[in-house]
């Protein structure tokens, strides 16, 4: 016992039966030993006796209680017993300093028990698990535990003893199992321990001398594994199985999952079983996990649209089960999977919905049938698809168009064949550069164009460049469908089933019968177009003009072409083709097509179409018959920049003009006279087919039997069948210069563009042949004009350009010294044509000069006491050398005065003189108490008589009397 007194806090150990009493005898052994009793404690119970805590583990806990030794003395006399109220000290104790050893192991696959015998007691509360490693000694594959109790399931039982059993967490155990060559019986089962893996009860570290140790016995895995949970992402389109313990991979058929709406679905609307496995198949469902106790099942594209095809199905938690057949995979040891039965289906643990809009992979076009095909990157709801947010587009020439209508002509798909609608497909006909081939058809969808089956919309942002990539062409040839004839506006319109390219018409393949079964052996039954046009553009209507020989020769046959009923046509398979090049479906004359509709002849002059040739100055008009030349009224002719027009500036009626023969032809041409030409030219009108129209009142023209012209009205105005831009180049054909003014007149052969003038390309010259020495030409550098656009400019010369021509006596003084060229860049007219220049070498000469004759003004002077200068300003060019200095007096305060007696000049600078007074002059001025001394603003003014300069044409000043603008005092000694 523990305690001397025995209390109920004493911890006691009886020996058992199993522990030995020896000894020589109970007499003393030998002189001075007193006699002694050796008890050899069995292991059991010394195991025992270091079980127990605070019992025998130093003097202070060691007591000795006898009750019976079963020994007698010398005299036969039992020995005394030691009570437990009295117990015996140890005299002597010595602790317990030997390792605790390994002696065998024992381990459960099934379980994850591991049982450790030691070779004595050990504190289980020193065990560390994760100290224990499982090894193969012959291949080293091993494993190290990770998890100690209590976590993750691991369980170690709390008895000190010599035997440790521990539960493996179930993570430890999965990893052991996936070790095919690791404790798959005796021979590859070892362990080894580390001396920190546990103490005995007297804190010994462990004898690892023996290790790693082999297995006494190990039991194998015979429990079937079982799916204990599952998880399906629907956005990442991953089905995640978790085992209770390792599985296969290897032995894994995934064909044998299937995802269900409810427990017990079975029809295909509620329930879907994986089908599309890999096996060399790129959009098949895969899995790249390793053994372990949870398998990644990644669903391929075709499954993962099959599920999404299903409505209700896997679309919320609540409808996501999922039922397992017992060959879908097996563990380690080779057991099958318990199934799950259809009508015990699990309910998914963890689900993730679609979040991902879907995206077009790719799309076909099928332009004979009409389809577009679309495909996704996952199953769409085809009944979203919005047709307005399609755009079929050809990138690299920026011609697109789009889609109006159209329906999906099949279901729930990643792929959606959409069927164009009849006006969405023949529009995409019309463009001819547009769905033509591969390169040219491109698709652009909207955000919101279609939406997955999880209701997310498509994004817009990456269908910018997709190009087709299966593209059917057209092969379908067109059919004439019906058609109408006008004789009075010479036109034959027929209309096809499809758009037809109009560049590849020969009117000579139409036949015009007066019977749907003529075999055209009477010349005045039918009649075969020589020839034709049309003003249609690629579309299921063509307008063709008849020629008027043309028109003349239907007209010879009375009995064709009078009336609907004598109105039929024939064509040829040549007569035109769709714009995919497929001839269109002959009409045979034996089954020719009645007009659906006739307009008679009214005989009324109309024009057919007409050329404006703004190069020349032409109008060029074309009617249907022969029209009165005599009759011409230039006043009703009117050409506006718009079909309707509101405001003058947009529209011109002519106001005269010619035209190129008086004689009757079917063919008129105004010359349209230059005044009107410019105007038309000054109003930005007629620059081109697009700013071309003509309105014609009645009065306009008649035809040979007085018939007047049917008007074209603003609002129903024509437009230019063609257009010539002008091409030529503007001359200057004369000019003016006003010296007095200041204004330099230029008058063009045409009207031009006023904001392109460029003032410093225009040089006055004072020779014809050349520009000789500097002081005998001067090029402008600037210069202003308020001109509107015209024939005619009117440049404001800017001071400093005025005062350097005046400043040079050669130059632009008179008729005979003022010459003028130009650059092409001078100017240019409305349509860009630059000017045709004159060089130098060829100076035009001024058609009217304006001499000068504006005397010059003093505006300001400067007096320099110091330097003695007086410094005098023009508003022009001056003469320096007719300067009279005795002209000139200073006024100062108190009626002071004085006037110069001379001076030199010595500087001129166009419009400013310099002249330095002399030394008499200077003196005098500074010996003036009250005059420019600067003590008032008024006692240094100037008077300038009229006479006292001149300007270079000899116009003498203006007289002045004026205050100082400024006044330099005298700083020298």
């Amino acid at each position: 016992q523990n305690t001397k007194t025995f209390t109920n806090d004493t911890v006691d150990f009886f020996f058992s039966e199993s522990s030995l009493v020896s000894g020589p005898s109970l007499l003393p052994n030998g002189p001075g030993f007193p006699p002694h009793v050796t008890i050899h404690i069995s292991d059991g119970d010394l195991n025992e006796l270091k079980r127990l805590y605070s019992l025998a583990d130093s003097v202070n806990s060691t007591f000795l209680t006898v009750s019976m030794l079963g020994a007698l003395d010398s005299f036969s006399l039992p020995l005394e017993a030691i009570e437990e109220e009295n117990g015996l000290q140890a005299q002597i104790f010595t602790p317990d300093t030997t390792m605790p050893s390994l002696v065998n192991f024992t381990f459960s696959l099934d379980m994850g028990l591991l049982e450790l015998t030691f070779d004595e007691t050990v504190n289980v509360d020193t065990f560390n698990a994760t100290t224990v490693t499982f090894v193969n000694v012959d291949t080293g594959t091993g494993y190290t535990l990770q998890h100690h109790p209590p976590t993750l399931g691991a369980l170690l039982i709390d008895i000190n003893s010599t035997v440790v059993s521990l539960i493996l967490a179930n993570d430890d155990l999965n990893e052991i199992k996936i070790l095919t060559d690791l404790f798959t019986f005796e021979e590859n089962a070892f362990i080894a321990l580390q001396k920190e893996t546990v103490q005995d009860m007297n804190t010994n570290s462990l004898n690892t001398t023996n290790l790693p140790l082999q297995a006494s016995y190990v039991a194998m895995d015979n429990t079937a594994p079982q799916l204990t949970s599952f998880d399906l992402d629907m956005d990442a389109m991953t089905l995640v199985l978790s085992f209770d313990e390792t599985v296969n991979v290897s032995s894994a058929n995934l064909s044998s999952v299937t995802l269900l709406a409810y427990e017990g679905a079975d029809s295909s609307e509620y329930s879907y079983n994986l089908q599309y496995i890999q096996e060399g198949d790129p959009l098949g469902t895969f899995t790249n996990s390793t053994d372990g106790p949870e398998i990644v099942i990644y669903l391929g594209t075709l499954d993962s649209n099959e599920i999404k095809r299903r409505s209700n199905l896997a679309t919320l938690e609540n409808n996501t089960y999922l039922s397992i057949t017992s060959d879908f995979i097996s563990d380690m040891s080779g057991h099958p999977l318990v199934s799950i039965a259809t009508e015990n289906a699990t309910l998914v643990n963890m689900y993730v919905v679609d979040s991902t809009p879907p995206y077009l992979v790719s799309f076909d076009f099928d332009l004979d049938e009409g389809r577009i095909h679309l495909t996704f990157d996952e199953t769409v709801n085809s009944s979203s698809i919005d047709p307005s947010l399609i755009t079929v587009q050809n990138l690299p020439l920026a011609e697109q168009y789009t889609l109006r209508g159209g329906e999906p002509v099949t279901g729930d798909d990643p792929v959606v064949v959409f069927e164009l609608m009849y006006f969405d497909l023949n529009m995409i006909k019309k463009l001819q550069n547009l769905a033509i081939s591969n390169t040219s058809t491109h698709i652009h969808l909207e955000e919101g164009t279609v939406h997955d089956m999880a209701y997310l919309p498509s994004p817009s942002e990456v269908t910018e460049d997709q190009q087709v990539i299966t593209f059917t062409d057209d092969t379908t040839p067109p059919t004439l469908l019906y058609w109408k004839a006008n004789i009075n506006t010479s036109e034959l319109v027929l209309n096809f089933d499809e758009p037809v390219n109009v560049q590849t018409l020969d009117f000579t393949q139409i036949t015009l019968q007066s019977s749907s079964n003529d075999s055209c052996t009477d010349p005045q039954t039918f009649y075969t177009l020589r020839g034709g046009s049309t003003p249609s553009e690629n579309c299921l209507q063509v307008v063709i003009n008849i020629l008027n020989d043309d028109l003349n020769e239907i007209k010879e046959r009375e009995g064709l072409l009078v009336s609907m009923e004598t109105s039929f046509i024939s064509i040829t398979s040549f007569l035109v083709m769709d714009m995919r090049s497929n001839a269109v479906v002959a009409v045979d004359k034996m089954d020719a097509k009645m007009a659906a509709d006739f307009v008679g002849d009214m005989i009324r002059p109309y024009i057919m179409s007409y050329h404006l040739d703004m190069n020349r100055g032409q109008l060029h008009l074309t009617f249907l018959e022969t029209v009165n030349a005599t009759s011409i009224n230039f006043t009703a002719f009117t050409i506006q920049s718009d079909s309707y027009v509101t405001d003058s500036i947009n529209t011109y009626q002519l106001t005269g003009g010619s035209l190129s023969s008086y004689n009757d032809s079917t063919l008129i041409t105004i010359l349209i006279s230059p005044t009107d030409l410019n105007n038309i030219k000054a109003r930005d009108i007629a620059i081109s087919t697009s700013t071309s129209y003509l309105v014609v009142e009645r009065s306009g023209i008649e035809d040979q039997n007085g018939l007047q012209i049917q008007p074209l009205i603003n609002g129903l105005a024509r437009l230019a069948d063609q257009y010539t831009i002008d091409s030529t180049r503007p001359e200057l054909i004369s000019y003016n210069l006003d010296m007095d003014m200041g204004i330099l007149l230029l008058n063009f052969s045409e009207t031009i563009r006023v904001s392109s003038l460029n003032t410093s390309t225009i040089t006055i010259q004072g020779l014809k042949s050349g520009i000789g020495s500097e002081d005998a030409a001067y090029t402008l550098r600037d210069g202003s004009t308020v001109s509107p656009d015209g024939h005619q400019v009117q440049i404001m010369l800017s001071p400093f350009d005025l005062n350097e021509l005046k400043r040079r006596p050669l130059l632009a003084s008179d008729l005979s010294s003022t010459f003028l060229s130009v650059k092409a860049n001078t100017i240019y007219d409305t349509q860009m044509n630059y000017l045709v220049p004159i060089p130098s070498a060829l100076g035009q000469p001024v058609h009217t000069y304006t001499q000068d004759t504006t005397p010059p003004s003093l505006m300001d002077f400067e007096l320099d006491l110091d330097s003695g200068n007086l410094t005098l300003t023009f508003d022009e060019t001056v003469n320096s050398s007719t300067l009279q200095m005795n002209l000139i007096s200073f006024h100062g305060d108190n009626g002071t005065a004085y006037t110069l007696t001379g001076g030199l000049v010595i500087g001129c600078y166009d419009n400013t003189v310099v002249t330095n007074l002399n030394d008499m002059d200077l003196n005098r001025i500074k010996f003036e108490e009250f005059l420019c001394d600067g003590d008032t603003a008024s006692d240094c003014d100037i008077q300038l008589p009229s006479l006292a300069i001149s300007d270079m044409n000899g116009n003498t000043n203006v007289a002045v009397h004026k205050s100082y603008s400024r006044l330099i005092g005298d700083t020298s000694p």
